[in-house]
This record gives structure tokens, sequence and C-alpha cells, in this order.
């Protein structure tokens, strides 16, 4: 039957035995020094038929507690997860372990009753279940076609600006949108100035950044998306009060779009959406044509009900 043990392989060697059918960037190595720069240890578990992987990020406090977090579920068969908590519990022996998952698979009763018989349902949720994901297999006339009546009319406003499509290679640009971003909607949950440096470092060659320039010079709009196989994913996504003046977000996600259909990326994952807390990033996003996804979502275990409650009065605040 085999057992799960810590790997020991390079990220070279882990990048190549990821299964193909159900591992995401959240898997790859990639992704994992972007967390490294953020400050969390590494982990990584491998089953010994060599057809499952695990990727995880720990950070430990007091010696003691312990969390553990999964952005993505195992790489392989869901059914190995009851093994993998044992594990945990086994190999480690941690006197206080919080132990977070998220799974990006779509929701299925099957995965779903597999992973409730050693998790429970997050008490506390960092991102949303829901999704939403376009089809870049289609013709682009066909796309064009599937845009929303509200979504071609502000696209067409925004071509009419004298604004010019860029590359963006310099990330302050990207921190500096984001700030006034912040300050404009009064939000404390967007991207950090060290999260950005890091995600425009560590995917360099991967990641497509664009911005909308006008004729002074100055970038007022960004929008990027990581490269993954034949799937992209929303990564990056800022604008000043000029762009939204002049509805710049329908040009530039336009155009991102299409450079990933260019690409030969088959499908364009909006990465998260919360129709009721934020509908109108909801509807910019189903304007688009594309199709609302349910995923599994998150799920947690703890050895210590008192350390549970913490981390999620934690969360509480973290979100």
């Amino acid at each position: 039957m085999g057992k799960w043990k810590i790997s020991k392989l390079s990220n070279k060697q882990w990048d190549e035995g990821l299964d193909e059918n159900s591992s995401s960037y959240l898997h790859d190595s990639e992704w994992s020094k972007h967390m490294e720069n953020l400050g969390w240890e590494k982990v990584r578990f491998i089953h010994s038929n060599e057809k499952a992987y695990l990727q995880g990020f720990k950070k430990s406090f007091l010696s003691r507690f312990n969390l553990l977090w999964f952005p993505d579920w195992i790489a392989g068969d869901y059914e190995l997860t009851k093994d993998f908590i044992d594990f945990i519990d086994f190999e480690y022996k941690f006197k206080f372990v919080f132990l977070k998952i998220r799974s990006h698979h779509l929701f299925s009763c099957n995965e779903n009753n597999l992973l409730l018989n050693s998790l429970i349902y997050s008490s506390r949720q960092i991102d949303s279940a829901q999704t939403m994901c376009l089809d870049l297999s289609l013709d682009k006339n066909l796309l064009e076609k599937n845009l929303s009546k509200n979504w071609k009319r502000n696209l067409k406003r925004s071509m009419r600006l004298d604004c010019k499509t860029v590359e963006v290679n310099d990330p302050k640009i990207i921190v500096d949108l984001y700030a006034q971003l912040q300050k404009f909607k009064q939000l404390d949950n967007l991207f950090t100035p060290n999260e950005i440096y890091s995600l425009f470092n560590t995917y360099r060659g991967n990641i497509v950044i664009i911005g909308a320039m006008t004729p002074d010079g100055n970038i007022h709009a960004i929008r990027g998306a990581i490269i993954r196989k034949d799937k992209a994913i929303d990564i990056f996504a800022a604008t000043d009060l000029y762009a939204r003046k002049h509805y710049l977000s329908y040009k530039l996600a336009w155009e991102l779009v299409n450079i990933c259909k260019k690409r030969n990326c088959q499908f364009f994952d909006f990465n998260g959406i919360e129709p009721e807390i934020n509908p109108g990033v909801y509807n910019f996003k189903k304007g688009t044509g594309a199709k609302e996804l349910k995923t599994l979502g998150e799920y947690e275990y703890s050895n210590s009900l008192l350390f549970r409650y913490a981390i999620s009065f934690f969360l509480k605040w973290f979100k």
C-alpha cells in the first residue's frame, strides 16, 4: 500500500514528478520560493508509490505551536488524506498543530467526503471556494460575442482614450498602484509590497504583466497573470482614479486574455469571486463570458481544540 515520507527531491526533480492532471501552480517550486521569501518554511511530502505529492508551508511559535498551510491539497489521490494526517501526527509529534488546507479541485461529493473523514470545514475562510474560468480555446470572435452588453460598451469606452498597452517590467509601478487602490477602497487584504516584489521576481519569465500608459508616460492600470502550461491564472489587477474614470480595466483585461490565448493557454482562471461581498468584481469577471465554478475550498485539522479556536480568531483579522 505504501506510505508518506518527507521528500528529499530537488526543485527540478519535484517539478518533473508532479502529476500534470492534478497539480496546480501552488504545488510548483516557484510558489515555494515565493512563500519562503515571505518567511514560511517549505515542507514537501511524497507517497512511496510516487503518484502523490504534497507541498505545504510551516511556521512555528515558541517551539510548541505549529501552523501548517497547504494552499492546494494532494496532487494525486485524495484517498490518501487520512494516511497523511496519521503520518503528520506520528512523524512530527507536535505538541500543538493547526493544519489548514485549500483544495482547488471542482466540488464533488466523493472527494468532499474523503476530506471530511479526517478534516473539518474551516471555520474561517481565507479565500472563496468559487472562481470563474474563461475557455480560451474558443475562437476570438466567439470570445468577443460572449461578452455581456455592458462589458462591450465599457470596452469601447476604454478604447477611445489615447492610451497604449505596454509590458510592465518594474514592480514599483505595481506597488504604487496597489497603494492607491488600497487607499481609495480602504481595503486591508491586498498584496503587500513584499508579496508583489516576490511574485514578480520569482515568476519572471512565467508571468505576463501589462499596463495602460498615457502619452505623458504614466501607467494608470496594470493586469497580470501567471502562465502555467495551458492555463493562465489572474494574479495582479490594480487601477488609479484616472483608469477607473476611463474604464481601462476593460481594455487591459481583454488584451491580457488575448495575449494568453496567443501563448496557447486554453483557460483563463479569474482566481476567486465573492458575489455577495464584492459584487462589482464578480459582475466584471462574469461579463467576460467566464463560467462560475465551485471548488472544494478550505478544511482544517488540529490536535488541540483551544489552539484551533486561537488560530480561527487570528484568521478573522487576517482576512
